[in-house]
């Protein structure tokens, strides 16, 4: 299946769940009033009568009016129910396109973004996405009892973390600029939190790239010491890192650190909090490891501007 071909499915996937939920708010509208599917038949019967009657180019006026008060007949319905029209749409996605992926003749701007994010994303990342969501998040996997000097217990702690980022990811672009560090201990969740957060965006049509904090580190690298055909290539992933409104880099402290990629680093995070772009990035580090791996001047721009949340408890992997 080529890149299109996926984003295509992937778009096609996110229309029918719209239309799937509009479906089931009609049938569920139809068992609070079982007397509005009358009034829909006859909102039906008036358009079609309109539509022959155009083509035949007879006189529509009278009927224009019947379908004026046959839709307000069911407006009255709706608002004695605590509903309006509007609560009956499909809740797609992408308003410009209504989830088709194309605005005419061209492609919408959200299939761009996916086609971007299909792009740019590792493999491996993208199968464990589409199993690792918050729809399946299993918080039963956490400890539920707190230790020592826990003030949460880690299910607890993780609990609270999902759902702020359910409402971010839900309420995006709102909090555009709003940025996350995740650090703790390995096994904790972290990569899988990032995961449901990537799928989140990426069901929602965000623009968005995952990325391993070693794979940063290559495309800066390539960007400047490739050779001449992947130079310019790099360069342009390096563009993309900058500039997209979401970026995830996981396992931040995984890659060769050095003088230089402690450069590379400073400079993406300083472009895209100057940019107001959102970033999040898990760790394994502590925050005071952070500082004395990639220099204060990092850790000053990383504690001023992100949202730092500590992951603990055990490692998951055990009990999977």
């Amino acid at each position: 299946m080529s890149k299109r071909q996926e984003a295509e499915w992937m778009i096609q996937r996110r229309r029918q769940k719209a239309l799937d939920i509009a479906q089931k708010k009609e049938e569920k509208l139809l068992e609070m009033d079982p007397e509005m599917g009358e009034v829909e038949q006859e909102l039906l019967d008036a358009r079609q009568a309109l539509l022959w009657a155009s083509l035949k180019g007879e006189e529509t006026e009278i009927i224009k009016e019947t379908i004026a008060e046959i839709e307000k007949k069911k407006k009255d319905r709706l608002h004695n129910l605590g509903l309006s029209p509007k609560d009956l749409l499909p809740p797609f996605t992408c308003t410009l396109c209504d989830d088709t992926g194309r605005v005419g003749h061209e492609d919408c701007q959200c299939m761009r973004h996916l086609l971007m994010d299909l792009t740019f994303s590792n493999r491996r990342a993208r199968a464990q996405m589409e199993k690792e969501t918050f729809e399946q998040f299993d918080l039963s996997l956490f400890r539920g009892e707190k230790r020592n000097s826990e003030d949460l217990s880690p299910r607890q702690n993780m609990a609270e973390i999902k759902d702020m980022m359910v409402e971010f990811c839900d309420t995006f672009p709102k909090d555009l600029g709003r940025n996350f560090l995740f650090y703790g201990p390995v096994g904790t969740g972290k990569t899988y939190l990032c995961h449901a957060i990537a799928q989140a965006f990426m069901e929602k049509g965000t623009p968005i790239i995952y990325r391993t904090s070693y794979e940063v580190l290559s495309i800066f690298q390539d960007a400047q010491f490739g050779q001449d055909e992947v130079r310019e290539e790099k360069r342009k992933e390096r563009s993309y890192l900058q500039d997209v409104d979401v970026l995830i880099i996981d396992d931040l402290g995984t890659e060769s650190i050095h003088s230089l990629s402690v450069s590379y680093f400073f400079q993406l995070f300083n472009d895209r909090i100057l940019a107001g772009k959102t970033t999040i990035i898990s760790t394994n580090l502590e925050p005071i490891e952070i500082q004395n791996i990639y220099s204060p001047r990092i850790f000053s721009r990383l504690y001023g501007e992100f949202e730092m949340y500590n992951v603990f408890g055990d490692d998951l992997r055990l009990k999977l």
